[in-house]
């Protein structure tokens, strides 16, 4: 981040500053699959989004796994989000596309 970030004890005494540090996370992206019980866990006639249900698995002590992916990934829910990954697989489109014909374009 773009900030020197503080830390304070209970007593609100400095005792960490870090300068713009580089945070790590991994997140929620790509394809979702769960077995067929996890619906069990969604509730009818109300909203119910997917951090929801994972949410309700890890309550019910289910197992919930990830895995990890190094691959190319842009967000795509937003209209400029959306455009961007057109235009970023049009300019690279060689690489996801290998071997592909010019001309069934």
């Amino acid at each position: 981040i773009s900030l020197g970030v503080l830390e304070l004890n209970e007593r609100r005494e400095l005792t960490a500053y870090i300068e713009k540090p580089t945070l790590h996370y991994e997140v929620s992206m790509g394809i979702y699959a769960v077995e067929r019980r996890a619906l069990s866990h969604i509730p009818t006639a109300t909203r119910f989004d997917f951090p929801d249900l994972i949410h309700a698995l890890l309550a019910a002590d289910e197992k919930v796994l990830g895995y990890p992916f190094t691959g190319s990934w842009l967000d795509i829910g937003r209209p400029e989000d959306h455009a961007q990954a057109v235009e970023e697989f049009d300019r690279l489109r060689d690489r996801f596309l290998p071997g592909e014909s010019g001309a069934a374009r």
